[in-house]
């Protein structure tokens, strides 16, 4: 993420916590020498470079020095959210070789232009495989469900 605003400095610290909240959410999650040390491009602005988090809902927060933890708004309104699925839930459980299954895929930011999905054996794995794309209707409205009906275990079992 890049964070930009004024008077930005090398005193300041930024932190990518986990969660949403309102005011006062990253002055409550954070010390005041807590997060990383912010390395400012210009007094304007921040690039928070090299991250790296698991798919879920996260709050920005920058503390400009001498200041308190403020929740750095995105400029869409919305707090970051990593994408990436989570878990998957199956019904029925367990799923049975040769047979069709109800399947839910559980994460964040799912993307009917980008994401695909396949389901293969545990030995055959996933990584070769280009898979097959969501649909819109597969997909929740908030992006954070995958619902796939009628999938099929391969004969190789899972």
């Amino acid at each position: 993420p890049i964070v930009t605003g004024n008077g930005m400095s090398t005193g300041d610290r930024y932190a990518v916590v986990g969660g949403t909240g309102d005011v006062g959410y990253c002055e409550s999650q954070l010390s005041p020498t807590g997060g990383a040390p912010a390395a400012p491009v210009d007094n304007t602005t921040v690039v928070l470079a090299g991250m790296t988090k698991s798919p879920g809902d996260f709050t920005v927060c920058y503390r400009l020095d001498g200041d308190v933890w403020n929740a750095v708004p995105r400029r869409t309104g919305e707090h970051l959210i990593v994408a990436g699925a989570v878990y998957a839930l199956s019904d029925p459980v367990p799923v049975l070789v040769n047979s069709s299954f109800n399947l839910w895929i559980v994460g964040f930011g799912f993307d009917v232009a980008a994401d695909r999905y396949a389901i293969r054996s545990g030995a055959e794995g996933c990584a070769m495989d280009s898979g097959a794309n969501f649909s819109a209707a597969q997909v929740s409205e908030d992006r954070t469900r995958v619902f796939v009906q009628g999938a099929f275990v391969p004969a190789a079992g899972m």
